[in-house]
């Protein structure tokens, strides 16, 4: 019954998710063959989609029609993206820095413009033998190509070539820095957006555990087959983002407080009576770290998937039993500490999903979470969790 529960509550989150993802639109614009530029709203979609096609809704008719490389000459996002075609073949570009060297990006792919010649930077490996072994090593050859494309102005560009690396920070602070000591005027598309941004905030939870004993362990045969436990956690979240790059992916690291306490009452009736009550508190520092992704941005709201690993740290931990013995009229209480050993550190992995809302000056967000630890001993067979969580955060 309870998964039959959550197998209809994930299909409705999910058919209510992507029903509302048709209405994701930003506003931008589109460049036409004649290069007019008409305003509007653009499906707010992921890079590899747009480098593709563009789906544009018009300001006035409201009308979507998507547009393909050979349609338009180009297509943005106000303040963030833009792309353009007839760069490469069948494909859009990201404009990244346009000016007398210009730079685009298409998946892991970077193209230079010169002087209307389309430079392709690609980073490729080779194969050489040194001593008789074979080896596997970058080829250079896309720094030499940018070498030869700067050394009309900068100083000692191949020294600066040697230096750079293959990711857009990096190429594109260079080509800032060619325009700039050309001396022509340039452009930075998403220079508004820093390239890295780090929040904190608060987070809350309420964990429901489950820890699971193997019963064919004959010195503890008074556990039972499974403790559950419903308990707080409260602790800080940090984020980071790369907002120059992409505005759905974060990393995030957290840690959280929580007290947990599990019980048990077992009965044996045999030539005498025996009740056994047994008890495992502990408490914890949980640090899960994972990758956050913004599946569905909205107008108001945006659904996300988050997933990583989790690493717990017990602070303290006990482990205790009860027993009452009754024989007729003769009643005997007896008491056992540290019955078995609960390991200090546990790692495992998790995954969750979420909504979040952003307002002037924070961000709300509540999630559901999956955790599936490690083994508290060699006893324990398993440690899940499902967790309901709240986080907080500056923007």
């Amino acid at each position: 019954m309870k998964k039959c529960f959550w197998a209809t509550f994930w299909i409705m989150i999910l058919s209510d998710s992507l029903s509302l993802a048709q209405g994701s639109f930003k506003e931008g614009y589109i460049v036409t063959i004649e290069n007019d530029t008409i305003r509007g709203t653009l499906a707010n979609r992921s890079d590899s989609r747009n480098y593709r096609s563009c789906l544009f809704k018009e300001a006035l008719s409201g009308n979507k029609v998507e547009y393909l490389p050979g349609d338009i000459l180009g297509f943005g996002y106000e303040g963030f993206k833009k792309f353009e075609a007839n760069i490469i073949d069948s494909a859009f570009v990201e404009v990244l820095v346009r000016g007398k060297l210009s730079l685009y990006r298409n998946n892991i792919d970077f193209f230079l413009k010169k002087g209307g010649e389309v430079i392709t930077l690609e980073e490729l490996e080779k194969e050489i033998i040194i001593n008789g072994e074979k080896r596997i090593v970058e080829d250079q050859k896309w720094k030499r190509l940018v070498d030869f494309t700067i050394q009309d102005c900068l100083p000692n560009s191949d020294e600066i070539a040697s230096r750079i690396s293959y990711n857009e920070k990096s190429l594109s602070d260079l080509v800032e820095s060619y325009n700039a000591c050309s001396g022509e005027y340039y452009t930075v598309y998403k220079e508004k957006r820093p390239w890295t941004k780090v929040s904190i905030g608060v987070g809350m939870g309420l964990m429901d555990s489950k820890l699971m004993f193997r019963k064919e362990v004959l010195n503890f045969y008074y556990l039972n087959k499974d403790y559950k436990s419903i308990d707080p956690a409260f602790g800080l979240v940090l984020s980071f983002g790369i907002p120059r790059v992409s505005d759905k992916l974060f990393l995030e690291m957290e840690a959280y407080y929580r007290k947990a306490n599990y019980s048990s009452h077992f009965l044996i009736d045999r030539s005498m009576l025996e009740e056994h009550w047994t008890y495992i508190d502990y408490t914890n520092i949980a640090i899960p770290i994972s990758l956050k992704y913004i599946l569905l941005p909205m107008k108001n709201y945006s659904i996300f998937l988050q997933g990583g690993f989790n690493y717990d740290y017990h602070l303290s931990s006990q482990t205790k039993r009860t027993m009452k013995s009754t024989n007729g009229d003769d009643i005997n209480y007896y008491e056992y500490e540290d019955l078995f050993e609960v390991y200090k550190s546990l790692f495992g992995v998790w995954g969750g999903i979420g909504v979040k809302r952003e307002f002037k000056q924070v961000e709300l967000s509540s999630s559901i979470r999956f955790i599936k630890n490690s083994y508290y001993n060699e006893y324990n067979t398993g440690d899940n969790r499902m967790g309901f969580f709240v986080v907080l955060k500056r923007k």
